[in-house]
């Protein structure tokens, strides 16, 4: 089953621009957007995500919702999203931050994923009784994604999730991403530790210069030319990396 249709979409903001394209998102899936510093990857998940104003063509959700036509609180009900660089302006305690980021559906739709899931995976429970001004950038980020993760919307996206995560904190992550996909949410996020996706991604998408130049599962995107190419690396350095 499709979840995300997107009908020949494009963006420009300044000088930068989204080129045009159109592709579908499986149920269910767990995509990867990588590309170099300025590709447009965060640019294109604030566009899935309806974070920027008007585009042209089309995105939607679950196959006939028309996520540009909807208010903003209509677009929390079917997803979430996260960025690094959010940040809490109170000084609240970590479990009243989550609590901040429920959706208006949370009690008509439970999460995929359980309390026990996500607090297990991510080590929430000795940031609950925190401050939110007193977390390292580390123990900030595990709230933020936990927030993400326990809300109820079957899609989400996320801005380079593994940002600021411990090595064993970015393996936990992606296995509870690969638990939300398996349990029928989508999940598309963008990132740097490219090596860290291959047995957890199902899909790569490789933007440069705001062109989707390379889709496909993670081993014939890591072998193709282009991707290496978008990098500015040639075959031996893409090798001795990925």
């Amino acid at each position: 089953m499709t979840n995300i249709i997107l009908k020949n979409i494009a963006f420009s903001q300044g000088a930068f621009t989204i080129k045009p394209f159109s592709a579908t998102i499986p149920k269910g899936t767990f995509l990867g957007i990588i590309g170099p510093n300025g590709a447009g990857k965060t640019t294109f998940l604030k566009v899935l995500a309806g974070l920027v104003p008007k585009i042209v063509g089309q995105v939607y959700y679950h196959n006939t919702v028309d996520l540009y036509s909807l208010s903003p609180i209509e677009r929390a009900r079917h997803r979430s999203y996260q960025h690094p660089d959010m940040k809490c302006a109170w000084n609240i305690l970590g479990e009243d931050f989550i609590s901040l980021g429920k959706s208006p559906v949370a009690e008509e739709n439970p999460p995929l994923l359980s309390e026990a899931d996500v607090d297990t995976h991510l080590n929430i429970a000795p940031l609950l009784g925190r401050l939110t001004h007193t977390l390292s950038s580390g123990e900030y980020a595990r709230l933020m994604l936990a927030r993400l993760f326990k809300n109820a919307p079957p899609l989400l996206f996320a801005d380079e999730p593994l940002s600021f995560l411990d090595f064993k904190l970015q393996l936990k992550f992606l296995a509870l991403a690969r638990l939300f996909t398996k349990r029928g949410g989508t999940l598309v996020a963008s990132f740097h530790e490219i090596r860290k996706l291959r047995a957890h991604v199902d899909a790569l998408w490789v933007f440069q210069n705001g062109t989707c130049i390379e889709r496909g599962d993670f081993e014939a995107v890591m072998k193709s030319p282009t991707t290496h190419a978008a990098f500015a690396l040639s075959k031996e350095e893409w090798a001795a990396i990925t």
